[in-house]
């Protein structure tokens, strides 16, 4: 598996992770979003250049008073985020690890980009309570005033990547 940033040189025929809003992101927005630098979307390609999975991140930021206190620490209303907008898995390869896969690329990159930026949380919209579940499991805490945004914090991920 390797990762691209999409562009319109990749081909994105036959991409179907079961989701109809994901599918139609990835085919009929994600392109013009990097044209407006709203959102950087990576894919990952199987040995036959097929997309098997994508995700899309973009800066974001977060009213402080929402998130645990450890992760505050900083002087303004909000905290710099980067916001892993959307991430899918082709049906045919959910439920054998690809997905972590994915994650653990998505979580680097948005490491670099902190690097590169700032950014103290990352911050994901769960659609379902099953992506509840698998954030969870990668250290990611809901918010108890929106139970289905969950966050980590950079310095956790960095932690974790040594």
């Amino acid at each position: 598996m390797n990762f691209q940033k999409l562009s319109t040189k990749i081909n994105l025929e036959g991409f179907d992770c079961g989701v109809k809003e994901l599918n139609d992101f990835l085919l009929k927005r994600a392109i013009q979003e990097a044209k407006q630098r709203l959102s950087l979307t990576m894919v990952a390609m199987d040995d036959q250049s097929k997309v098997i999975a994508y995700y899309s991140v973009s800066p974001s930021e977060l009213q402080k008073d929402l998130i645990p206190k450890e992760g505050r620490g900083v002087p303004y209303p909000s905290v710099p985020a980067i916001r892993i907008g959307r991430l899918a898995v082709s049906l045919k390869l959910q439920g054998k690890g690809v997905g972590a896969m994915i994650l653990q690329h998505a979580l680097k990159k948005c490491l670099n980009l902190s690097n590169g930026m700032g950014g103290r949380v990352v911050v994901v919209d769960a659609k379902n309570e099953k992506a509840v579940s698998f954030y969870s499991r990668y250290g990611f805490k809901t918010l108890k005033e929106r139970p289905m945004t969950m966050v980590i914090k950079v310095s956790t991920i960095e932690k974790s990547l040594k």
